[in-house]
């Protein structure tokens, strides 16, 4: 009676029907906890090791899988983006994949599972949100859902071969070429902005961004200080600064500022100096005021980033590095 019961419940081929969906849910959630443990120890690695910074601008403008953790700025960035966000979906499917064949006993495919997070964007530390800009509670169930449909088939989970597999094979290949990519950029690209310095300018808002606001008059020269963090071991060597070209805000000159009680000098020229690594200094824009004249009566000029270009490790690099708030102003 046993073996005809067993029988009759199970379908031809070694077939039955799925699982429930709340037990694949817990499984989707325990195999996320196990990928975050995972992915947080290699992420705290990665920041002792000076290869991704801490800023808050970090991943401040996410595009998808390619603008996290760097700002994309060109194809180096978005290959080191797309291979650190690639890692870590293919740890979390790994994970997720496991819990799931531990806790149905049937067999899991790797590739739906793969595919299913890059939709769902239920992958820890990731700041992208999948095909479906899902989060949380939502990103969950989605996730357990489709892994459900398309990830969990009816065949009993075969017994663990000794031989390797394949996807096996191509998950670790695919996550050490991405921890390379992003430690061969980070580590060659480790200034980040730390903080702006308030100095009496008066915070406000031109066109939806958070500004330093400067009353505008024509030819007045301003200043903007800042911190810039060095996250890696080696010196940076600061050989210039250039600002994006705007109709009233002109960066003028440039310089480390040591001593912020100086900061109401003129700042003219281009003064290059070193950033320590594993440290920090204050760097002085200089700006002067004009333009109204053509951009008329409302006009604005922010300046959201400038590109630094120094020397670190026996080659010139050049990187992004947004300003927040940013300096801007408008006219009367």
């Amino acid at each position: 009676m046993t073996s005809t019961a067993s029988t009759a419940s199970t379908a031809a081929g070694g077939h039955r029907e799925k699982p429930g969906f709340l037990r694949i849910a817990w499984a989707v959630f325990v195999g996320y906890v196990l990928a975050l443990v995972f992915a947080g120890a290699v992420a705290l690695a990665l920041l002792f090791l000076g290869v991704v910074g801490s800023s808050s601008t970090a991943g401040a403008d996410p595009d998808g899988l390619l603008g996290w953790p760097y700002w994309r700025t060109g194809w180096w960035s978005t290959l080191a983006n797309t291979a650190a966000n690639l890692g870590l979906v293919a740890v979390a499917a790994v994970c997720i994949r496991r819990a799931v064949a531990d806790r149905t006993g049937r067999h899991v495919r790797l590739g739906a599972v793969a595919a299913t997070l890059l939709v769902t964007g239920y992958v820890p530390i990731a700041a992208f949100d999948g095909a479906l800009r899902l989060s949380g509670v939502l990103a969950l169930l989605a996730t357990a859902l489709l892994v459900r449909w398309f990830g969990v088939d009816g065949k009993e989970r075969t017994p663990a071969r000794t031989l390797v597999r394949p996807a096996v094979v191509a998950t670790v290949a695919l996550s050490t070429a991405a921890l390379a990519a992003t430690a061969a950029y980070g580590l060659t690209h480790p200034l980040w902005f730390g903080s702006a310095v308030w100095d009496d300018t008066p915070e406000g808002r031109i066109g939806g961004q958070q500004v330093f606001r400067y009353s505008f008059e024509e030819g007045k020269r301003v200043t903007y200080t800042f911190s810039l963090d060095n996250v890696g071991f080696a010196d940076a060597q600061v050989v210039s600064i250039d600002a994006p070209s705007t109709n009233l805000l002109h960066l003028t000159g440039f310089r480390a500022d040591q001593d912020l009680s100086g900061r109401a000098s003129s700042g003219r020229g281009a003064s290059p100096f070193v950033v320590p690594g594993r440290s920090d200094r204050w760097v002085m824009l200089a700006f002067r005021l004009s333009g109204c004249g053509i951009s008329g009566s409302g006009g604005v000029g922010v300046v959201t980033h400038v590109t630094v270009r120094y020397r670190v490790l026996g080659s010139t690099q050049s990187q992004y590095v947004p300003l927040k708030p940013a300096p801007g102003t408008r006219c009367p």
